[in-house]
């Protein structure tokens, strides 16, 4: 396996982990305060999206330092902008947020940026 099929695998596992971890955190924020005492650390710790979605966010910034060793960082940086296109899709699916015209086209160019960089 070459060098840029495995850069392209580890964005592609961190980017995913990242959207992943991003969608957790959203849901676990309705439950969320921030209370500096034993009790309001204790509602943290007992918060599974939050503690899921932070390590998902730790596991995919390894991923991406590897990604990082490996490549370019004008081209591996460019290439996690894909998160963007995994978070609308989790958004949609899992919290029933709506996009419109405009997110659509967003999301278009996003992925026209990633093909002309990788061009």
């Amino acid at each position: 396996m070459n060098n840029s099929v495995v850069i392209i695998l580890f964005v592609l596992i961190a980017t995913i982990g990242n959207a992943i971890g991003t969608t957790l955190l959203k849901k676990g924020s309705k439950k969320f305060t921030l209370e500096i005492t034993i009790n309001g650390i204790i509602k943290i710790i007992k918060n599974y999206y939050i503690i899921c979605g932070i390590a998902l966010y730790g596991i995919s910034g390894i991923f991406f330092v590897l990604a990082l060793k490996l490549g370019n960082l004008s081209v591996v940086y460019p290439l996690s902008s894909m998160s963007y296109i995994f978070v609308t899709i989790l958004s949609i699916y899992y919290l029933k947020e709506r996009m419109n015209n405009y997110k659509w086209i967003g999301i278009c160019f996003i992925i026209l940026g990633i093909v002309l960089i990788n061009i």
